[in-house]
Parts: C-alpha cells; sequence; structure tokens
C-alpha cells in the first residue's frame, strides 16, 4: 500500500509540474502574441500619421508653418489667381475682370500693388500678363522638392479656395479660384499661403513598414489558430 501511495504521489506531481510548464509556455505564447499584435498596429497607425502630414487642410494654420504669400484682390464675377516662381497672373472667367470694377484698384501681393495688363485680350478664359513680386523667392527652394501647402481666405463674401496644388509635375504652379458670381458689384478678397518642409520617408521604407505591420498580424493571426 505504501509503495502504491508513494506511486500514485509521484504521478500526480509529475502532472501538476507538467500543467504548471504548459500553463507557462501559453503564457509566453500570449505575451508574444500581444506583442506582435502592438507591432503591427503601431507600424501601420505609423504609415497612416505619415500619410496623412501631406495632406494639406484648411483650418486655423498650425503651429511650424511660415507664411509664404498675402494676396488681396477686387472680384467682380469669377477668376483664378496663378502663381509661379516669383511671377502670378490672372485668368478671367465670368463679367468684370479682377481690379477693374468701379474702377482699378490694384491687387496687393506681399505688400506690393499691381495693376495687371491684358495684351492677349479679356474675353472668356483670357490670361492677363506675368507680374513679378520683388524678393519672392521660388516655392519649391523655400520648402523642397515636396512642399506641404496650407490655404487661408481670410476675407470675401463668395467662394475662394487652392484647386491647383503646386508640385514637381506642373512647374510648382499653384492656383486660386475665385467665385463672386452670385453676388452684385465686387467684393475684396483676401488670403494667404503658408507652407513647410516636412521630412518625409522614401516610398520604399514607407511600402516595408507597412509590411512588416501586416506580417505582424498575419503572425498573430496564425498563432491564434495554432
Amino acid at each position: 500500500m505504501k509503495a502504491n501511495s508513494w506511486h500514485d504521489y509521484c504521478i500526480r506531481n509529475s502532472m501538476k509540474v507538467k500543467i504548471n510548464k504548459e500553463a507557462a509556455m501559453l503564457k509566453d505564447k500570449m505575451r508574444f502574441k500581444n506583442c506582435l499584435l502592438a507591432l503591427g498596429l503601431l507600424v501601420v497607425l505609423g504609415v497612416f500619421i505619415m500619410g496623412l502630414s501631406t495632406t494639406p487642410v484648411h483650418a486655423v494654420v498650425p503651429t511650424g508653418y511660415d507664411q509664404y504669400l498675402d494676396v488681396t484682390a477686387k472680384i467682380d464675377g469669377s477668376d483664378w489667381f496663378e502663381l509661379t516662381g516669383n511671377t502670378w497672373r490672372w485668368q478671367h472667367r465670368y463679367w468684370d475682370l479682377p481690379e477693374y470694377h468701379g474702377g482699378n484698384t490694384p491687387t496687393i501681393v506681399n505688400g506690393q500693388q499691381f495693376l495687371s495688363t491684358w495684351s492677349n485680350g479679356t474675353g472668356y478664359l483670357a490670361y492677363s500678363d506675368y507680374n513679378t513680386v520683388v524678393g519672392l523667392v521660388p516655392l519649391q527652394q523655400v520648402f523642397g522638392a515636396q512642399p506641404v501647402i496650407w490655404f487661408e481666405k481670410l476675407s470675401g463674401r463668395g467662394y475662394a479656395d487652392m484647386v491647383q496644388y503646386p508640385s514637381s509635375s506642373n512647374n510648382y504652379t499653384l492656383r486660386v479660384f475665385f467665385d463672386d458670381d452670385g453676388y452684385g458689384s465686387h467684393d475684396f478678397y483676401r488670403f494667404q499661403i503658408w507652407g513647410k518642409t516636412v521630412s518625409q520617408v522614401s516610398e520604399p521604407t514607407t511600402m516595408l513598414l507597412l509590411g512588416i505591420g501586416l506580417l505582424s498580424l498575419a503572425g498573430v493571426r496564425r498563432k491564434v489558430k495554432g
């Protein structure tokens, strides 16, 4: 009886040790799974945030942006303001020319006054002659090859927004559209362009990070199934 009792005790003790080892291994697997899950989520979130950092948003100008352009213009109808390098011009659409309704009023760009001329006519979609802003450094030289631009409308009763974002594909040409068509007479519109330089992760690196995140999530899924 004593021998049998000792044998039973050894078996029970061995089973307890085995169960404790299995429980410890299960805890280690759960910790590893949680670490992989957290790593995957952090990497995917980081890639998402990097994508948001280059997306222009219209709201109160945040910190980190530097003012680049300040424009005030008289608009009657609808027109485009176009800036390339240190030169700008108008493209006319409807009603009276910018600056001209009710008497000539110069457009003010960074404190400099300009009264545009129209050598090629003043009809629908006609362009004015270029005006040169003294001291204005081309946008890409200030904020780099992939600038982050912020448009801020300060005054004007109608619609005004940046409709062409400056990039290498369009020679860093920025276009702002004004729509005052639905109102009588004219109004004065003012807007500012702000910019900043962002150190961006290259596309291959971004894809690598995203891949690591997805592989981590996939690894967690396989372990859970196992």
